[in-house]
């Protein structure tokens, strides 16, 4: 009897109920001999996502284990993973709001424990470097993923004298955008009119807010396929093209952004 082949794929918790049906969906098409799947995260926790110097990523690395991770955990680890370009998303975030004439704009972060929210607040500076663009302290506040961080973040930044309240903001998440949202419509001010929100990772439900959200799309279902693929190309004894992929994000403009406010 032959040994079945068992190799693992680590991801975020947070897009596991889009990302782990595309996986597994891509693999079981695939024509090769039973094998087992493991898809390895911390279920315990909905925001979950690769750490700095992830231990499950030390581990399997540590141990000889055939993986492909979904998220980056060390840029000095040479291990193969598929994942976000979060960087390029939040600049593209700011970009498209400085060409809606913003110039004050503040950014809702995740803790300073979350690697993908350090690629993403990362492309927010480079965004306002690029656009020569000034970042003051008060415009970037950290928060935990929830509607209830993201709208408290925001009423924070609208307690801001009037030439210092930033005209738009970017967030880290539709969740935390969604609680920013209603802390505007709390305080009596238009979303998109008055003050642009952008969300990130285009859930179902940001095109039927009111207004529509923009937001930056995630490619969930081509990392799934890539994913795979390389798992596959791993378990064939098959050198993989590439071992570190990053796939950009999309920018879906919707209502929540619009011209600054004469």
């Amino acid at each position: 009897m032959s040994a079945t082949p068992l190799v693992s794929c680590i991801m975020p918790t947070r897009n596991r109920r889009r990302f782990v049906p595309l996986a597994v969906r891509y693999f079981l098409r695939q024509e090769y001999e039973p094998r087992e799947l493991l898809v390895v995260d911390d279920g315990d926790d909905p925001v979950a996502d690769l750490m700095p110097n992830d231990p499950r990523i030390r581990y399997l690395l540590d141990h000889d284990f055939p993986f492909v991770a979904f998220g980056r955990a060390n840029e000095e680890w040479d291990f193969p993973y598929v994942d976000v370009d979060n960087t390029a998303g939040t600049r593209m975030a700011v970009k498209h709001l400085v060409e809606l004439g913003h110039r004050r704009i503040a950014v809702i972060a995740w803790p300073e424990d979350s690697l993908t929210g350090h690629y993403r607040l990362q492309g927010y500076l480079e965004g306002m470097k690029q656009t020569g663009l000034p970042v003051c302290p008060e415009w970037i506040l950290r928060a935990e993923h929830s509607e209830a961080a993201g709208r408290q973040a925001m009423h924070t930044l609208l307690t801001l004298p009037p030439d210092r309240r930033p005209t738009a903001v970017v967030t880290m998440s539709d969740l935390m955008a969604i609680g920013a949202m209603n802390a505007l419509y709390e305080a009596g001010i238009q979303p998109g009119r008055d003050v642009s929100i952008v969300g990130f990772d285009d859930v179902p439900m940001a095109q039927y807010l009111h207004p529509p959200l923009t937001t930056l799309r995630q490619p969930i279902a081509e990392v799934g396929e890539r994913v795979v693929q390389m798992l596959l190309a791993i378990i064939e004894g098959e050198p993989l093209e590439e071992r570190r992929v990053l796939l950009p994000p999309r920018l879906i403009v919707r209502g929540s952004t619009g011209r600054m406010p004469e």
